[in-house]
């Protein structure tokens, strides 16, 4: 789009501030003609937050839409006690959302602190990891 595009806005109504520029901008209305303004800036963080999903979780939470809850049960438990995360890691291995049996204690605990920031450390993360595997 060149720099000497013009463009012809009719609006119908009150415009409520005015925009010195705008690369792209997304206006619906709805059955009300209440218009909604939705900014290329906003589009793009949920872009980037859909894309950031924890690298374990399966095509098959992805396709059935399960990836965001299964992301959001792993961030809560993850922030609560390494018990809690293990117990949430088998809940969603055995739904088939997630995949993590191949992987080793310490290469998951560091997936996991990489993706989450735990705030405790390997030993506690093992402890309830063997506990729950031999169940």
């Amino acid at each position: 789009m060149s720099k000497d595009s013009q463009f012809i806005f009719h609006f119908h109504g009150s415009v409520g501030q005015q925009i010195a520029r705008v690369e792209k901008m997304v206006v619906n209305f709805d059955k009300d003609m209440n218009m909604h303004i939705e900014q290329v800036g906003e589009k793009q963080e949920n872009t980037k937050h859909e894309q950031e999903l924890f690298c374990c979780i399966t095509n098959e939470a992805v396709n059935k839409g399960k990836a965001e809850t299964v992301e959001s049960e792993l961030r809560n438990a993850a922030s609560a006690s390494a018990r809690k995360l293990v117990a949430v890691i088998r809940t969603n291995e055995a739904l088939g959302y997630l995949h993590t049996k191949h992987l080793s204690a310490q290469e998951l605990f560091n997936l996991l602190n990489e993706h989450f920031g735990l705030d405790y450390g390997i030993r506690n993360f093992t402890k309830y990891r063997d506990k729950f595997s031999s169940i």
